[in-house]
């Protein structure tokens, strides 16, 4: 019988057994409430019902289809977060009744309501006369998803907006982006979700909406490449999706194959202060802000396609400018890409590291 998420193993490569160094995540941006256990794992239950079922998004006020509600139902009794009085969990196959999933679907999701099909919507969940047989067993091997939220906003009564990056990865369900070695997780996309506050639940929220990017091109981390240029005296991470296009010492440069996206670093004569530099930078992109990171001699700024980042110090007469130049629908991921490259460069004259 086909798996539940059989296409989604086909994505899956098998990850290596030796551990890495912890993987690296998005820095927060803001936290405007605490993310407590049941918002995590709300999270974890609808997005990756959603990964797994191949849907892209929710609008707000529209209701969830057969497939995603009965995905969500299969990942809520395999994390053991739905509430369900079956002593059928044990064999891996526990049925809902249709009492039990009307009482369970307003826990999940705001808007909509449930009501027993004729049919299942997915291999691996069946109709019966009690209402519906999940086969939990194919999850076991199956990746999992994990969700981390790097911004949680109140965005006015009871809605929260979250914001997340969204990876895969094998082993027991709930573990965190920040525990798992980097070789032993993929990014996987990026995710928005709205949810109504909803503390009487058992998550203490529901979904409002989400919606999910395409697919990140260059998450799995262990892939990337390695850059040492010896004569400008520095390092750097930078995705594999990128070749080298000029190997100029001192302008170097990478490109995609397509060349939608490009990273430049220019290694230059600092011929005024930092502060004159970027100043000066600003002034010819209005409306930029930049952020400072003085403990790592670094300085950066974050557009709709582009991302630039300067690393120097008052011992060194050169600066180090880092271009990444991206398509305005993938600032999300490349936004995290930045992050990575910004936190790997090494220029060997100063401790930015």
């Amino acid at each position: 019988m086909k798996r539940i998420f059989a296409w989604f193993l086909a994505f899956s490569l098998a990850l290596a057994a030796v551990p890495a160094c912890a993987a690296p995540t998005r820095d927060p941006v803001r936290q405007d409430v605490v993310i407590e256990p049941g918002m995590q794992m709300l999270a974890e239950t609808v997005l990756g019902a959603a990964v797994f079922t191949g849907t892209a998004g929710l609008e707000e006020n529209a209701a969830p289809s057969q497939a995603l509600v009965e995905a969500a139902f299969a990942l809520g009794l395999y994390n053991l977060s739905l509430p369900h009085d079956g002593g059928d969990l044990m064999d891996g196959r526990p049925t809902m009744t249709a009492e039990e999933m009307q009482a369970d679907y307003p826990l999940l999701f705001v808007s909509g309501a449930y009501s027993l099909p004729a049919a299942a919507a997915m291999a691996g969940v069946s109709r019966t006369q009690a209402g519906l047989t999940f086969d939990l067993t194919q999850l076991e091997d199956a990746p999992k998803i994990g969700v981390y939220l790097y911004s949680v906003s109140v965005s006015g009564g009871e809605r929260v907006e979250t914001a997340a990056d969204l990876f895969t990865y094998y082993g027991d369900m709930g573990a965190e982006a920040e525990e798992l070695p980097e070789d032993a997780l993929t990014w996987l996309c990026h995710a928005d979700m709205t949810l109504l506050r909803a503390p009487e639940t058992a998550y203490g929220y529901r979904v409002i909406s989400f919606g999910l990017s395409e697919r990140y091109e260059a998450g799995m981390l262990d892939e990337w490449q390695t850059v040492e240029n010896a004569a400008c005296e520095y390092s750097v991470n930078l995705p594999p999706i990128f070749g080298l296009a000029d190997d100029t010492a001192a302008h170097m440069l990478w490109q995609t194959a397509d060349g939608s996206a490009m990273i430049r670093i220019d290694v230059e004569e600092k011929t005024a202060g930092i502060t004159q530099l970027l100043q000066s930078w600003q002034g010819s992109h209005p409306g930029r802000s930049v952020s400072r990171e003085l403990d790592f001699d670094t300085y950066y700024s974050l557009g709709d396609s582009d991302y630039q980042l300067w690393t120097t110090s008052d011992e060194l007469n050169t600066v180090y400018h880092v271009t990444l130049q991206f398509p305005a629908e993938r600032q999300d991921e490349y936004a995290l890409y930045s992050e990575f490259i910004r936190n790997s460069l090494i220029v060997w004259g100063i401790s930015n590291g």
